[in-house]
């Protein structure tokens, strides 16, 4: 079998029972129409999983957000600039901020420091040497000073020869240090004359221990130099008069004398007259009490001695204590109070806000939880209502109220409704029977009465459950 082809697609379609020697195909004819769609084959098997993707993350740079695969290059995704939008309108006005608390400042050796006023304690808030720039340059070398002048002998001083700057001369020393003197002297000044000084000796301590007298003298105690400080322990036995000033004294001496009592027994201060005392006059040196008397002469008599007394009685301690009058704080703050414990304890202002805020006001106020009394609840009553006429029964006034006895026919009204509000009412009636008239919206418990018998009491009880004479509920009694 031979076959031709044609440059044209041909399909050839032989029976396979027949034999074909020789096929020759013509002329290729024009296309057909597209046959009808095939059924769809049956589905596949179930392919291989694939490779499982990368993860993707995304991070912002100062400029773009970017994206990257697994640990890959980050790449631009999109820029922040590009994510703004235009201006929006201006927004409304917020409500004023809570004024902010006082701050204050301050400074020690190494920070600069702050606290809100009131409070104890300081919080650093910058170290000094924070606040310290680097070193400048060095600057350039200045001009050569005047510096001393030349000349001058062995022991001659410095002085300015005029007011003009480095106009100085050598000179000898006027006055100078005096001769004499023994150890520990000091040097005093005589007069306001330059030069005129003297030694004199130094500040000496001394301890004085008085002996009382049998016959309740007075024991004196006279210091030993013009400038010294004194200690007079006073002895464990019963005391005397006592006299701590100096007995033979010049003008310019001074004594500083401390007097110390730590026992039981006390000394009387004799009443020197004529002495100035700067401060109150000491009376007395009681038991446990330590004091100091600052003296100073200023000539040779008693009215020439000023003298200054303190004592440790009087004065609170640092630490411990007890008060044993008022205190008047001058509008300054007292800060650093713990929470008290004691009936006597002072409190802090936030201590008593937290507890006032757990408590029922005296007037006003709204209980939101249940109230267990384990009494009785007393109403004060209130004013007499009137004998006659209309009488106005205000559901937010007094809930006890009474008439006297009445003189006419009464009509009841009501104000200020609100649910939970109630008013008991007596009512008194004279010698005459009086008809009750009551707002057409009120409901009765029981009968509604129309009048009241001559001299007999009744009750009246309301009780709103809304905000009109429609939602009254009452009820009224009367004695038989």
């Amino acid at each position: 079998m031979s076959v031709s082809f044609n440059l044209q697609e041909i399909q050839v379609s032989l029976d396979p029972t027949q034999r074909v020697d020789t096929v020759t195909i013509g002329v290729v004819g024009p296309r057909g129409p597209v046959g009808e769609m095939g059924p769809t084959g049956a589905t596949g098997s179930t392919g291989p999983a694939g490779v499982d993707g990368e993860e993707v993350e995304l991070q912002v740079t100062a400029t773009h957000i970017q994206w990257r695969l697994g640990t890959g290059t980050w790449v631009d995704l999109v820029a922040l600039s590009g994510l703004e939008g235009p201006t929006g309108p201006q927004g409304i006005q917020g409500d004023t901020g809570t004024a902010g608390r006082e701050v204050e400042l301050s400074v020690d050796a190494t920070h600069i420091l702050w606290r809100y006023s009131g409070e104890v304690s300081w919080t650093s808030l910058i170290a000094l040497s924070e606040l310290k720039g680097p070193q400048g340059p060095q600057g350039d070398q200045g001009p050569t000073g005047e510096g001393v002048p030349t000349g001058g002998t062995t022991g001659q001083v410095l002085e300015k020869a005029s007011n003009t700057n480095y106009d100085t001369q050598w000179v000898d020393p006027s006055g100078g240090v005096p001769d004499g003197g023994a150890a520990n002297d000091i040097i005093r000044k005589k007069s306001s004359a330059n030069g005129d000084v003297e030694w004199t000796p130094r500040t000496t301590k001394t301890t004085f221990t008085p002996t009382p007298s049998s016959a309740g003298g007075v024991t004196y105690y006279t210091p030993s130099s013009g400038h010294d400080v004194s200690v007079v322990a006073l002895p464990d036995t019963l005391g005397a008069n006592i006299d701590f000033l100096p007995v033979s004294f010049s003008g310019g001496q001074q004594y500083v004398v401390l007097v110390s009592n730590p026992y039981t027994n006390g000394w009387t201060i004799e009443d020197r007259a004529d002495v100035v005392w700067l401060t109150k006059k000491p009376t007395d040196i009681v038991a446990n009490m330590q004091g100091v008397a600052f003296i100073q002469c200023l000539g040779a008599t008693n009215a020439d001695i000023r003298a200054a007394w303190f004592d440790t009685t009087g004065y609170l301690p640092l630490a411990g204590g007890t008060m044993t009058g008022a205190i008047a704080m001058g509008n300054n703050l007292v800060t650093g109070l713990p929470t008290p414990s004691f009936d006597g304890d002072a409190a802090r202002k936030k201590y008593v806000d937290d507890a006032v805020a757990l408590r029922l006001a005296l007037t006003g106020g709204t209980v939101t939880g249940a109230v267990d009394l384990q009494g009785q609840v007393r109403t004060s009553p209130g004013s007499d209502l009137g004998t006659t006429g209309t009488l106005t029964l205000d559901l937010n006034s007094a809930s006890l109220r009474s008439t006297g006895a009445l003189t006419g026919n009464i009509t009841f009204a009501t104000s200020n409704w609100a649910a939970g509000r109630s008013v008991t009412v007596r009512v008194v009636n004279g010698s005459t029977l009086r008809t009750l008239t009551f707002p057409s919206g009120w409901k009765f418990v029981g009968a509604k009465p129309a009048d009241i018998a001559a001299s007999k009491v009744g009750v009246l009880t309301i009780t709103a459950f809304g905000t009109a004479d429609s939602d009254v509920v009452a009820a009224w009694a009367v004695e038989a």
